[in-house]
C-alpha cells in the first residue's frame, strides 16, 4: 500500500498578506506542487486547520473568493492526486512526479492533453527474491 503525504501550504507574498494556496504531495526525496489558482487573505486564514476561516471572503488581486471557493479547491486536488494513486495501485505501478502532475492537471482541466501519461511499473518481488542470497559458496 502506498501511502500518501499532503501538505497544504499557504505562501504569504511579502507586506502585503496575500497568501497563495498550494497543494503539494511528497514522498521521500520525491515532491509535487500545485498552485490552486486561489487566494486568501492571510487573516482568514485557519492555520490549524489548513483551510479558509468559515463564513469569510477574500479580496485578493482584484479577485474575490469566498471560503467555499478556497476549501473545495484544495479538496479537489486532494481527491484526484488519491484517485491517481488509487489507480495506479490497482496496476501495480506508480506515477514519476512529472506524472502525476500531468495527470492531475489533465484531470482538473488545468492543461491541454498533448499525450497520455505513462506510469512507471514497480515490480513487488516475491518472497524468495527477497530472502534469495544468490548461489554461492563458502568456503572454510
Amino acid at each position: 500500500m502506498i501511502h500518501i503525504n499532503f501538505s497544504i501550504r499557504p505562501y504569504i507574498k511579502g507586506s502585503t498578506g496575500q497568501v497563495a494556496i498550494k497543494v503539494r504531495w511528497n514522498q521521500s526525496r520525491f515532491e509535487a506542487s500545485f498552485f490552486t489558482n486561489v487566494w486568501a487573505e492571510a487573516d482568514k486564514w485557519d492555520q490549524d486547520r489548513l483551510k479558509a476561516k468559515r463564513g469569510t471572503t477574500h479580496y485578493v488581486r482584484d479577485m474575490k473568493f469566498t471560503y467555499l471557493e478556497i476549501n473545495e479547491a484544495i479538496a479537489e486536488y486532494r481527491e484526484e492526486i488519491e484517485n491517481i494513486f488509487d489507480k495506479c495501485a490497482l496496476k501495480n505501478t506508480l506515477p514519476t512526479v512529472d506524472e502525476l502532475k500531468t495527470m492531475v492537471n489533465n484531470a482538473l482541466g488545468r492543461n491541454s492533453a498533448k499525450e497520455p501519461a505513462t506510469t512507471e511499473v514497480v515490480k513487488k518481488k516475491s518472497f524468495k527474491e527477497m530472502t534469495d542470497l544468490g548461489s554461492f559458496s563458502v568456503r572454510g
